[in-house]
């Protein structure tokens, strides 16, 4: 294992943040052909409490981006990631973990309920062409869940209604 220093190190760690920040963006937005290239194509992907009591686990990308979609189609949410704890074990491989907070809210109707939750993000990385996602397993600390709302109460804006200054 070669040891990363200095601003090689530096610079690393920053474009692995500004990966994750075009992550919790592209989710939000709902921006699913642009969220795919965050990730490798080997990614592996574990959630807890989406469905309550239960760990979603997504053995690729195009699962995960399908079960996404299904989850997080007509859903309004906010994702933030927070205090990254970022270690680069060599020139091309790093692991993260982030603090982060994610609200859901769904419409009435939907089956499941709407949500605050708090957590964190365990990641790995690998650095191909550039830094990408090499897998995912959100744990979570915990779920507020409140009342869906009626459609007239969700103000969306989605990335369409964006200024297009750098996508």
């Amino acid at each position: 294992m070669t040891e990363v220093g200095g601003h090689e190190a530096l610079i690393a760690i920053e474009e692995i943040k500004q990966l994750k920040a075009r992550y919790f963006r592209y989710v939000d937005t709902k921006e699913w052909e642009l969220l795919r290239t965050v990730f490798t194509h080997d990614c592996t992907f574990g959630f807890e409490g989406v469905v309550p009591g239960e760990v979603s686990v997504y053995a690729s990308v195009d699962n995960f981006i399908t079960g996404l979609k299904d989850i997080l189609g007509n859903v309004t949410s906010v994702h933030h990631g927070h205090t990254p704890e970022i270690r680069l074990r060599d020139h091309t491989s790093a692991t993260g973990i982030w603090a982060m907070t994610d609200v859901l809210e769904r419409p009435l109707g939907h089956p499941l309920s709407s949500f605050t939750g708090y957590g964190h993000y365990h990641e790995e990385y690998r650095k191909e062409d550039e830094w990408r996602i090499a897998s995912v397993y959100l744990s979570r600390l915990l779920k507020i869940e409140h009342p869906n709302l009626d459609e007239t109460q969700i103000k969306r804006h989605f990335a369409s209604q964006i200024p297009a200054i750098d996508r």
